[in-house]
């Protein structure tokens, strides 16, 4: 048998900004269960790039690990953003991701990905990319990540603004 089921449940947010100077802010509550090196989470929140419209967003992600350390996993979230103008549905994949501690309390990671979105008026976009970082947990319950990521990898030639970002990202566990 394996070990037992666990949940959590936490705070979460998270500010995504890119070089050229747009920007994407989620913040909400999230409920992960855990077990045998598996999770399932969902997410319930608001997000908002601080223009005219801010967004409904629920995530669910899973995701399962490939070693008994959990350094080594695949993952899955798919997020759907509903606003007054627009609702969008994307699926974001990553086949491998790589989380290796450094410390007891620090780690590094690394996720390679592709998302596939498409919104109610039929537009489809695509893109692979990956985002690296470190996480720092800060007490017993709170973590915080720092990351860079680059976005459309299919487009490797194109190192403008619009490809980089910077993301900061705070989760906080009841």
């Amino acid at each position: 048998m394996g070990e037992p089921i666990k949940t959590q449940k936490g705070f979460y947010t998270g500010t995504f900004q890119n070089f050229d100077g747009s920007n994407y802010s989620v913040a909400g509550l999230e409920e992960k269960i855990k077990a045998d090196g598996k999770s399932i989470t969902l997410f319930t929140g608001v997000g908002t790039n601080f223009g005219n419209n801010a967004d409904m967003v629920v995530d669910f992600k899973g995701s399962m690990n490939y070693d008994a350390k959990g350094m080594l996993n695949q993952n899955i979230r798919l997020r759907t953003k509903v606003n007054d103008d627009k609702q969008t549905f994307q699926v974001r994949y990553s086949p491998l991701s790589f989380n290796i501690p450094v410390g007891e309390n620090t780690s590094l990671y690394a996720n390679p990905h592709y998302c596939g979105q498409i919104s109610n008026d039929g537009e489809w976009k695509h893109s692979a990319g990956i985002f690296a970082g470190a996480t720092q947990k800060l007490g017993k319950n709170t973590n915080v990540s720092v990351e860079v990521q680059r976005y459309n990898l299919q487009n490797i030639n194109d190192n403008s603004g619009i490809n980089w970002g910077i993301n900061a990202i705070v989760s906080y566990q009841f």
